[in-house]
């Protein structure tokens, strides 16, 4: 149950997602520098800011990280989040169905999910504010 009207977006047949992000208010662009290997390699961060979350796309040249923070949600409502961003869809006799991210364990202020298909990590954060964040890193 949530306190937020999503809004249903169908991603394959028959196969509805509950978007919670709300209406785009800001998108911007900022450029930093990371340190791998002990080399400095420029960074882009893409910044969409919603009425409810605010999404970070960088990409790392052979692989990308999305970060979404939710502002006034609670856990399981950003649990049942994790699927919607790169959602996974299983085709049976029984129908189509969305996959949810296999739960590994909890680890201090993270929930540690198994990746699936490209997807190598996937994790939701509790910041020090008491707000969670699904993070998650793609390597084709």
């Amino acid at each position: 149950m949530t306190t937020f009207r999503p809004q249903l977006e169908q991603v394959y047949d028959g196969v509805l997602i509950p978007d919670l992000k709300g209406a785009l208010e800001h998108k911007t662009t900022e450029t930093r520098i990371e340190h791998y290997n002990n080399k400095p390699y420029e960074v882009e961060d893409i910044i969409s800011t919603y009425e409810h979350v605010v999404h970070t796309y960088t990409d790392f040249n052979d692989g990308f990280e999305n970060i979404y923070l939710y502002k006034h949600m609670a856990l399981h409502e950003v649990y049942h989040q994790l699927p919607v961003h790169n959602p996974k869809i299983n085709s049976s006799s029984k129908g189509n169905f969305m996959l949810m991210p296999e739960f590994i364990e909890k680890k201090d202020n993270q929930y540690l999910f198994k990746g699936i298909g490209i997807t190598r990590s996937n994790a939701i954060i509790e910041n020090q504010e008491g707000q969670f964040s699904v993070v998650s890193l793609d390597c084709p």
